[in-house]
């Protein structure tokens, strides 16, 4: 009797796990088409815009590629007549005398190119106003000599990264290509007036008293070598060739002369 009970109970189960994956396999197998036909639908929508993007960018793919301008301006926007003399001719005056000159975008690099310019109005000048006048055709950042790049004093130059951003601008008197205001990435290398050889013999003589700390400007450091009488002798050691070897330097960032 329990046994023919248990084998009841295990076909009831039996029976009811079957149809319970009957109708999940029925669930399952009317979304299929459902889903098939959704992403047919939403393909055949796609497939449109997908194809008019690639319609847009097509036309619109020219407009990235501009070719090289004829001619842009390549002089300052600062005129001087004051500095420009009178009754000269147009053609010998300098840059700071023309109200614009424009440069040929095509021209080869490093090779001489007549530029067209034009005398300011308030210039008075023997010959044609508007005529050529010859230049380096390279851009502005490429000659150091024909810009003026500011300097910054309060840099770190034994940092890690020695280096800081520069605000330079072309002179008026120089033709070139390109901006005539840009930023320019400079080595930090100005100094204090600190000598090597001085902290180093301020180090080896008086380095028990912090006199080298002192003297380079490390003053909480030269108390301490001061009040322990240089660290019994082997802060005064350490510090001999650290400043020997310019690992310690001026306090302000500086160089040393």
């Amino acid at each position: 009797m329990l046994i023919s009970r248990r084998k009841e109970r295990l076909l009831k189960w039996l029976l009811l796990a079957f149809m319970t994956l009957r109708i999940v396999l029925g669930e399952i197998m009317e979304e299929v088409p459902s889903a098939g036909s959704s992403s047919s639908s939403s393909g055949s929508s796609t497939t449109p815009s997908h194809e008019s993007s690639n319609t847009s960018s097509s036309s619109s793919h020219p407009n990235h590629f501009t070719s090289t301008p004829s001619s842009f301006r390549c002089s300052g926007e600062q005129v001087s007549p004051e500095r420009c003399p009178s009754g000269a001719a147009c053609k010998d005056l300098g840059v700071e005398c023309l109200a614009w000159c424009h440069c040929p975008g095509d021209c080869i690099y490093g090779g001489q190119t007549n530029a067209t310019c034009n005398v300011h109005h308030e210039i008075h000048c023997e010959g044609p106003k508007t005529f050529n006048k010859l230049f380096t055709c390279q851009y502005c950042y490429q000659e150091p000599t024909n810009y003026v790049c500011s300097e910054k004093l309060d840099c770190d130059a034994v940092a890690q990264d020695p280096y800081y951003l520069s605000n330079c601008t072309v002179s008026q008197n120089v033709l070139c290509l390109g901006r005539r205001e840009f930023l320019k990435r400079k080595k930090c290398n100005w100094t204090g007036g600190y000598r090597w050889y001085a902290a180093v013999a301020f180090s080896v003589t008086l380095g028990g008293f912090g006199a080298d700390r002192f003297y380079l400007g490390h003053w909480q450091e030269g108390i301490g070598k001061l009040v322990s009488f240089g660290g019994l002798g082997v802060w005064t050691l350490v510090d001999v060739v650290l400043v020997a070897i310019r690992y310690i330097g001026p306090a302000d960032g500086s160089l040393y002369i």
